[in-house]
């Protein structure tokens, strides 16, 4: 999976979990169970394998933010280079939103 297909999934999971209310109405097996649900096969076996490691107290946020990382270390730098390159500044936006991008 790429980072910007990443990006968009989990935008789409949070407002998911949002709608249904997962922080108040479940709890963290449930919690946890959902995540594992939404996710392809390849990032299952990846957890079971123990190539996320995701621990037992670990929450949403917290298996998304490793899935982030892992992909984010695999992505080159690069890449990251040309894109900024590419990238031009928005209107309105500071100039720390845009080079942190």
């Amino acid at each position: 999976m790429q980072l910007s297909t990443f990006r968009a999934w989990r935008e789409s999971f949070e407002g998911y979990t949002t709608l249904i209310k997962a922080d108040s109405e479940c709890d963290l097996k449930a919690r946890r169970h959902l995540v594992r649900s939404a996710i392809d096969t390849s990032w299952q076996e990846f957890w079971t394998n123990g190539g996320l490691k995701v621990s037992s107290d670990d929450d949403i946020e917290d298996i998304l933010n490793k899935m982030y990382a892992y992909l984010r270390k695999k992505r080159s730098p690069l890449l990251d280079r040309k894109l900024f390159c590419q990238r031009n500044q928005h209107p309105g936006e500071t100039i720390d939103e845009y080079s942190s991008k």
